[in-house]
């Protein structure tokens, strides 16, 4: 007596169809580790300033607010990491799978960069760059918290968050977490100090 699941994978069609699916699978397992090393150097500072945030941010809690790890930051640093890579490996995937559906369409080999691959992976690149961006502004503010006078952490500071916001009203603002009320007032003196000059 044979099981159905038996029968069921017995069955031709169904044994194309999951030759079709493994196929695809190993196709864009083969073009990721093509590619990656196009990625690795944006890998490794996302990497870089994910550690860096996270730890200045449990240094700053406990010189400035006397507390250790906070389940409220800890979670927003989940979320927020969760986010990050949700968005990245979103567009890798779909980057990818457009690729290949172009690939078997026109009869080219996978290891083709198709002009739609380069665009996914610039764009991925982007993406990066931008997440080490938000990480650097997060680290530097966790600085300025515990060091509030010091000019080195002000300038980069100054670089890194308030030439930006002046070309993007209110982006500054949006990145920032709700707890973080000591750094707005250290920006807002020193938008004051820029207007008085």
């Amino acid at each position: 007596m044979m099981f159905p699941t038996a029968t069921f994978i017995q069955n031709p069609l169904m044994q194309k169809v999951i030759g079709g699916v493994y196929a695809l699978v190993l196709a864009f397992i083969a073009v990721i580790t093509q590619n990656i090393h196009s990625l690795v150097l944006s890998i490794c500072l996302v990497v870089f300033f994910m550690v860096g945030d996270f730890a200045s941010g449990i240094f700053a809690s406990r010189r400035v607010h006397k507390l250790g790890i906070e389940s409220s930051k800890l979670r927003w640093s989940v979320a927020k990491y969760a986010v990050y890579c949700f968005f990245i490996i979103g567009t890798l995937v779909i980057g990818v799978f457009l690729h290949l559906i172009e690939c078997f369409s026109e009869d080219v080999d996978i290891y083709t960069k198709s002009s739609l691959l380069t665009y996914t992976l610039s764009f991925i690149k982007f993406q990066m760059y931008f997440v080490s961006w938000i990480e650097a502004v997060s680290i530097v503010e966790n600085l300025r918290s515990v060091y509030p006078e010091n000019v080195y952490i002000k300038g980069i500071h100054y670089v890194l968050v308030v030439d930006i916001r002046r070309l993007i009203p209110h982006f500054s603002s949006f990145l920032k977490e709700v707890k973080t009320k000591d750094i707005n007032n250290l920006n807002q003196e020193d938008n004051d100090t820029d207007t008085n000059k």
